[in-house]
């Protein structure tokens, strides 16, 4: 983690002494945004971005700008130039990514609250594998600027915390509304969809899962076992076509405006896979128009119509799932194909909210290793979302 050059001083504010690492591709004044990369210029931000405006009036202070996988392009936050984020809850595995700074700095007690990004699962994913809380809220809720872009469709502000009521408290500062109280489970209707959710779980993860449903149903919530229509993992090639047409068009302009070529940037990258995707988007490799046209016009606007209605046809206040299959892999080098599996698998369970623009948290559930429960809210709906997770957290605890 990096640290800011002088201290600042403790200030008033609902959030007053709260420590926060944020992450290296959101702004922090007088402090280089680089995304943990070599092929960004070390120039200190001249301004916060509004995100971190806002909770440095709340009364946080900032400790630092956290590690992460190097250009927010990956899943376990391994990086050679910076650094490998080490996972502290299981040392000699990954800590997920691409905020697995934010996430390790949030274990190891170094901040109380790590501000994150979420393209398709980057905060939520380094919480599961770190057994910590992680927010992606709907859409829009947080301001996004001042903060380096994979995605102007998918990007987002996110949250890491120890706990849900930590991260309660640092959403109505940011939103701008009154904290909220628990959600009274009795009576609480939850879908449970089957299909890529719960394949390949692992042991760990499985039984988990299956022991906090089980809680829940005893604390009187309704579980409705349904599939969503339409959707499949094929959803993630639909991200990726965005995502990557987007990326080019992003960081080709990012380049030029320093004056250097997309090419040029993408040859001082250090991660050889981030190195290589960035090299093929310099070379025109990206998505064509008319593809990402049809993934952005028609395929994106369908799958966040079909959790339209699987929400009302449900009447479920949440959709819960395993956040992430496995339990966090082992650090180290692995082969490209065995890499974009990983990426694969970590991201499934997480696409299907960002699509839809939905607010969706995970919460630690595991023991002996970290696991992660998702709950998908409905659109707009943070607060409902965010009072579910208080009680989920004080009953699953319990």
């Amino acid at each position: 983690m990096w640290l800011p050059e002088s201290p600042q001083p403790a200030t008033d504010g609902p959030l007053a002494g709260l420590r926060v690492a944020v992450k290296d591709n959101v702004d922090v004044a007088g402090m280089p945004t680089r995304a943990a990369s070599p092929a960004l210029p070390h120039v200190p931000a001249a301004a916060d971005a509004p995100a971190v405006a806002v909770l440095r009036a709340a009364g946080c202070r900032i400790v630092g700008k956290a590690n992460m996988h190097e250009l927010a392009f990956g899943i376990t936050s391994e990086n050679p130039w910076s650094g490998d984020v080490r996972n502290p809850r299981l040392p000699g595995h990954v800590a997920g990514g691409s905020s697995g700074g934010s996430a390790a700095a949030v274990v190891a007690g170094l901040a109380d609250v790590g501000l994150a990004s979420d393209t398709g699962g980057s905060a939520r994913i380094p919480a599961a594998m770190c057994g910590v809380a992680g927010f992606r809220p709907s859409t829009g809720r947080y301001p996004g600027d001042g903060m380096l872009r994979l995605s102007r469709a998918f990007d987002s502000v996110g949250l890491i915390a120890r706990t849900a009521a930590e991260i309660e408290l640092v959403d109505a500062a940011i939103a701008g509304r009154p904290r909220l109280e628990p959600a009274t489970l009795a009576g609480v209707r939850l879908a449970v969809p089957g299909g890529f959710y719960l394949d390949g779980l692992e042991p760990p993860v499985a039984q988990a899962f299956e022991a906090a449903l089980a809680r829940l149903s005893d604390a009187g919530c309704e579980l409705v076992e349904a599939d969503v229509a339409g959707l499949d993992a094929g959803a993630k090639d639909v991200h990726l076509t965005i995502v990557l047409h987007e990326a080019e068009q992003i960081w080709r302009a990012h380049a030029e405006a320093r004056g250097t070529t997309l090419r040029a940037l993408a040859a001082a990258i250090a991660t050889p896979q981030v190195r290589e995707l960035f090299a093929r988007l310099g070379a025109g490799e990206a998505p064509p128009e008319d593809a990402y046209r049809e993934a952005h016009d028609g395929a994106r606007p369908a799958l966040k119509q079909a959790f339209a209605d699987y929400f009302a046809e449900t009447g479920a206040a949440a959709l819960v799932a395993p956040a992430v299959p496995i339990a966090p892999p082992r650090s180290g080098p692995r082969p490209a194909e065995a890499e974009r599996r990983l990426f694969d698998l970590l991201t499934r369970n997480m696409l299907p909210a960002t699509f839809a623009e939905q607010p969706s948290i995970c919460l630690p559930i595991g023991s002996d290793v970290p696991v992660g429960l998702l709950l998908d809210g409905r659109p707009g709906h943070d607060e409902r979302l965010l009072s579910l997770a208080l009680a989920f957290e004080r009953h699953l605890a319990a």
